[in-house]
């Protein structure tokens, strides 16, 4: 007897078929982070993926492609719903295939075979997470059809591309911490001695390395004969110990710049001064010069690879 009949002797369908049969998910690693949700959606006939319900011979939602990373190491993790309908005693499986960014083949990974009863809808849950890679930047998702002599052939496919993970929340100022009035960074905006918005780092992921790009504006007001530059603390994790000397890698700074009166200043920062392939977050800071060696840390915000 097979392990699908048996299951429905047993009594059990729909999401148990689909665990036992195409496996379940690894759990998931207590440092990933997403980095990007996009969806996929296959419809061929009589045999379906997506997410929703089955109306109008195909899924109502696409099914979610979450793009997970620990350090550089990407895990795209697929959920959803294959519906297989009016093709009795047909089996299928889902498919990934994995690619760089520029589309080089790197693998292919494949669920468990399912197979329909009977003519009526019949659906299984997906969930796979296969294959980790730091060299992962597309996922073709495809439904393959069980042929007579055993083999399969794709019926249907739908791409999933990862997108650069943006964190457009970065604000160094007095009025979202324990800063100096009249000194901080964000955006070009300024009022009450803050800045109105937020600057942003986008954290750029080429061939594993991983480099964070920090984009904004440092203000100053009331300062006159104050100096100030811009900090990056760069860290590896970001676990019970992150911020700690255990995790840290490196720190890099940018220029100097002075008040030369009390009048509103400002000056563009553009900095994605280094890369590595273990940065998990970092700090950005603005420190006060003190004396003509000795900097402070007037105050800090962090950003974080992935939410």
């Amino acid at each position: 007897m097979t392990t699908l009949r048996w299951l429905r002797r047993a009594g059990l369908t729909g999401l148990a078929v689909a665990l036992m049969a195409g496996g379940l998910a690894a759990p998931a690693h207590a440092d990933e982070r997403t980095l990007d949700t996009d969806g996929v959606k296959v419809d061929a006939v009589g045999f379906d993926f997506g997410d929703g319900s089955y109306q109008s011979n195909e899924m109502s939602q696409t099914g979610p492609v979450e793009w997970l990373v620990d350090e550089n190491d990407l895990t795209p993790h697929l959920t959803g719903i294959l519906h297989l309908a009016g093709v009795n005693n047909e089996c299928a499986r889902m498919r990934i295939d994995y690619y760089t960014s520029a589309t080089t083949f790197l693998t292919t990974r494949y669920g468990g075979t399912v197979c329909a009863p009977d003519n009526g809808y019949n659906a299984w849950s997906v969930n796979l997470r296969p294959y980790t890679s730091n060299k992962i930047g597309k996922v073709k998702v495809s439904i393959e059809v069980q042929l007579p002599d055993g083999t399969y052939d794709i019926v249907g496919s739908d791409w999933s591309t990862l997108h650069t993970f943006i964190d457009t929340t970065v604000k160094v100022a007095d009025s979202d911490g324990s800063g100096v009035w009249g000194i901080g960074f964000g955006s070009s905006g300024w009022s009450n001695g803050s800045p109105i918005g937020y600057g942003q780092i986008v954290w750029n992921l080429d061939g594993g390395q991983i480099r964070p790009h920090l984009s904004g504006n440092l203000h100053m007001e009331s300062a006159a004969g104050d100096c100030v530059r811009m900090r990056i603390d760069y860290y590896s994790d970001d676990g019970p110990d992150a911020g700690t000397a255990s995790d840290y890698i490196t720190t890099v700074y940018g220029g100097t710049v002075c008040a030369l009166d009390n009048s509103h200043h400002e000056w563009t920062v553009d900095r994605d001064d280094y890369s590595g392939t273990d940065i998990r977050h970092v700090r950005v800071s603005i420190e006060e010069q003190v004396t003509a060696t000795t900097w402070t840390i007037i105050d800090s915000t962090y950003s974080y690879f992935g939410s």
